[in-house]
């Protein structure tokens, strides 16, 4: 997010950079697609959680699941919310906004 606010600062307020990021935890599957160019790609629900963590965030914030904001809760304040994702339904995910 700092690396932002430094590309920020050179830009003109209508076209200000922001991110979103989401994180989550679990099994995936992992594999090389290609046999020339090839490409480095993972699959599973747990990158589905984390997409829609992203997908559903605020720009500035982090956005966890459940099962990360339990081993984050004691070192951090986050903002419970609850967001409707794609496949998944209503779910619980905290905002984490930068100090």
């Amino acid at each position: 997010l700092q690396i932002l606010d430094t590309q920020n600062e050179e830009r003109p307020k209508e076209v200000q950079l922001e991110q979103t990021c989401g994180i989550h935890t679990g099994n995936v599957v992992a594999g090389v697609l290609g046999y020339t160019t090839v490409a480095f790609d993972i699959w599973g629900a747990a990158v589905n959680q984390a997409s829609r963590m992203e997908s559903t965030g605020k720009p500035g914030a982090l956005q966890v699941s459940q099962v990360i904001w339990d081993h984050l809760k004691g070192l951090y304040e986050g903002e419970e919310v609850q967001v409707q994702a794609k496949g998944i339904g209503t779910t619980t995910a905290y905002r984490i906004w930068p100090p």
